[in-house]
């Protein structure tokens, strides 16, 4: 039996993420979700923020945090003093070929939360972020298989985006074929 870094959820955990998933994509839950969810402030993100999203993030993702870059900013949505949310601009220089420019990266939001506005504020925050750094357009990667995420893009202007080279780059992405990644822009 191969060795995981993934914990696998009890059956009973299973089911009831299956049950909240499928909620979520009821537009009622989402519009009482917006309404009745507690206030949640977007800023960017403290260490202690990034240490919490760590912690939260390896639950589900074998994969850590990006290191503070010069070129990236970190966007946390707080309730209280939680962590309900996180987003990232980052910037590449044209050293970084097939995805220089600004992008929209790691954007996260807890289950529960999710449906309730925490994403389209957390985009809205990266998106007027990258406009006062005045970029031209702001790019992003995202599963071809997450319709929710693209019908939050497609909301917030975002359309489906080519260039040989970023085809080139997702072209040779080892990805299993129901994860493959899509790029999406729009102009700023």
């Amino acid at each position: 039996m191969p060795n995981s870094t993934k914990r696998r959820l009890p059956f009973y955990r299973r089911a009831i993420y299956r049950v909240i998933l499928s909620a979520q994509r009821a537009r009622i839950y989402r519009r009482l979700a917006e309404r009745l969810r507690p206030r949640c402030v977007i800023s960017e993100a403290t260490e202690d923020d990034l240490r919490a999203v760590g912690l939260w993030l390896s639950a589900h993702d074998a994969s850590p945090l990006a290191p503070v870059h010069p070129g990236v900013r970190n966007y946390a949505a707080k309730s209280a003093t939680r962590v309900v949310g996180f987003a990232q601009l980052v910037h590449n220089e044209r050293a970084h070929a097939a995805f220089a420019g600004y992008w929209l990266f790691a954007l996260q939001v807890r289950l529960l939360w999710r449906g309730s506005g925490v994403g389209t504020a957390l985009c809205q925050e990266v998106i007027r972020q990258a406009t006062a750094e005045g970029a031209p357009s702001l790019s992003l990667l995202v599963s071809a298989a997450n319709a929710p995420a693209i019908a939050l893009y497609r909301k917030l202007g975002f359309e489906v985006a080519s260039t040989p080279a970023l085809d080139a780059a997702l072209e040779t992405d080892t990805t299993p074929p129901d994860r493959r990644r899509i790029a999406m822009s729009r102009p700023l």
